[in-house]
């Protein structure tokens, strides 16, 4: 295996033209997958020193941006969001405390899915989440109030290993149903139910708290990132999105809008 062909195997994952490699046949992942999946084996060779030099050092990664490309709602959608989950959880309670516990807790739809009724514990007087990150991590996040609220209906007369969040026919939820979830808690006006993902949720959650002051260590945290500097995506983004040089132009020009 030689530089030559990493590269090639680079370009292939890169325009989703590659034969392996892909979660999607024919749909190119994002760059940072690219270049986490170009040096994974070959790392793990070298530290079990079955090779001696990994030949994806010598290979250019594709280039990662830092700024987020996921779309946030505003703050006004959120708060709607989580109404019309209130709204909603009479009739589709489980519905209503996952599309809470995405919009105020900001969990992957991964680590949502995943959770079991045992998942939900006490913890120094509060109701907390144990759960995996991404990575393997073990974590544990305390649930606010109005989130408690709509949980604490799933939990009754269920056994530990059952998943909290089922739909119909004792189903657990998975990320399409997460996002039935969340069109369904998007009653209110104003609250733009297409193109509305668990994803677009959890961005909405980090662009809000960083926008509202919270310490970027302490978002950092709740959305359990590695690093900071994935953190820092959310907060580029709205910044160079609120002060760009377009609306200045507008102004200048004296249309303003």
């Amino acid at each position: 295996m030689t530089e030559d062909h990493l590269t090639h195997y680079r370009d292939g994952i890169g325009t989703g033209s590659a034969r392996a490699g892909l979660g999607r046949p024919g749909v190119a992942p994002a760059p940072a997958t690219v270049a986490r999946r170009l040096s994974s084996l070959y790392g793990y060779a070298t530290r079990r020193r079955l090779i001696a030099v990994n030949p994806a050092d010598s290979v250019e990664r594709p280039k990662v941006s830092t700024v987020g490309t996921t779309p946030a709602r505003t703050v006004e959608e959120a708060t709607a969001l989580v109404d019309g989950a209130e709204t909603i959880s009479a009739a589709y309670p489980a519905d209503a405390a996952a599309v809470a516990l995405l919009s105020v807790c900001a969990v992957r739809v991964g680590e949502l899915v995943a959770l079991t009724v045992g998942s939900v514990a006490a913890d120094a007087g509060h109701m907390v989440i144990l759960f995996r990150r991404k990575g393997g991590k073990t974590d544990r996040m305390p649930i606010p109030p109005r989130v408690r609220a709509l949980l604490e209906p799933l939990l009754a007369d269920r056994s530990p290993g059952e998943p909290l969040f089922v739909r119909e026919a004792d189903r657990p939820f998975d990320r399409w149903r997460m996002t039935t979830a969340l069109r369904r808690a998007a009653t209110a006006p104003g609250v733009d139910h297409t193109k509305l993902t668990p994803h677009t949720a959890r961005a909405t959650a980090a662009t809000a708290a960083l926008d509202a002051g919270v310490p970027l260590a302490d978002v950092q945290e709740l959305l359990g990132h590695a690093s900071p500097v994935t953190t820092q995506r959310y907060n580029r983004g709205r910044r160079k999105l609120d002060s760009h040089a377009a609306y200045r132009m507008a102004s200048i020009l004296g249309g303003g809008a």
